[in-house]
């Protein structure tokens, strides 16, 4: 299974623990034979990182080699979700469905 994962918290260098459960969870399924196209972004300190990564998540989405795409955190997969043309799935982490302002946000395109 080939798997695109649009993500806005992975570990770096300068923030080792930030996401650092997403990167277990690839490595975990990458053991299991996933295979995974990683786009990472920081959209804390400059918002235009999530249209960016959005183009390139639909550019990517567009070559049909992926079998689902999975966004960790609501707010990430905002402003691509719903244009998806292979399955998508959402993992919510916390602030974007505990948080009133950042629910809105996080379920608007996702029909809830």
């Amino acid at each position: 299974m080939k798997v695109l994962l649009l993500t806005n918290m992975y570990p770096t260098q300068e923030e080792p623990e930030l996401g650092i459960f997403v990167k277990e969870q690839v490595e975990a399924l990458s053991r299991l034979g996933a295979e995974f196209c990683i786009i990472f972004f920081d959209g804390r300190k400059n918002k235009a990182e999530y249209i960016k990564a959005s183009i390139q998540a639909h550019k990517l989405a567009s070559t049909k080699e992926f079998n689902l795409i999975h966004i960790h955190y609501g707010l990430a997969g905002i402003a691509v979700l719903p244009s998806f043309p292979i399955p998508s799935i959402v993992t919510f982490c916390g602030s974007d469905v505990m948080h009133p302002a950042q629910r809105r946000i996080s379920f608007a395109g996702q029909g809830a």
